[in-house]
């Protein structure tokens, strides 16, 4: 959490399309920028789910202190634990997409949108450690 925090410094948010890129850059950009802001006011309602006020979640703290366990890891920081059980989590959406592929089909789009949830989920725990 820290070294992530310290070795990033805080950039400007500039959601300018830079003049040298290519048109697939530029597309691409645009995509992504209107897609996460899509995202985020889709899943605004897990902050509340999974935290929103104080120490965050019951499931978070507790599945993160078990997962922890697990891993024989019983010095993890708090905001570490909550990232081991976002983690454990993802297990279960990723193992959602092997079924699908098993069955020769595409991944489902709310899986891969739960993927993002909690990708952001775990790399807000890393930058401020706590989530939300």
């Amino acid at each position: 959490m820290g070294s992530d925090r310290v070795a990033r410094k805080r950039k400007r948010l500039t959601l300018e399309i830079d003049p040298t890129w290519d048109k697939a850059t530029k597309d691409a950009f645009k995509w992504w920028v209107r897609t996460a802001a899509l995202d985020f006011q889709q899943s605004a309602g897990k902050i509340h789910e999974y935290g929103g006020v104080g120490e965050g979640s019951a499931d978070l703290r507790v599945m993160g202190f078990n997962q922890a366990e697990l891993l024989v890891w019983r010095e993890a920081s708090e905001a570490t634990r909550q990232e081991v059980a976002v983690w454990f989590y993802l297990q279960g959406k990723i193992a959602r997409l092997i079924s699908d592929y098993q069955q020769q089909k595409p991944g489902k789009s709310d899986t891969w949108f739960d993927i993002t949830v909690y990708s952001m989920m775990a790399r807000r725990l890393q930058a401020v450690g706590r989530w939300p």
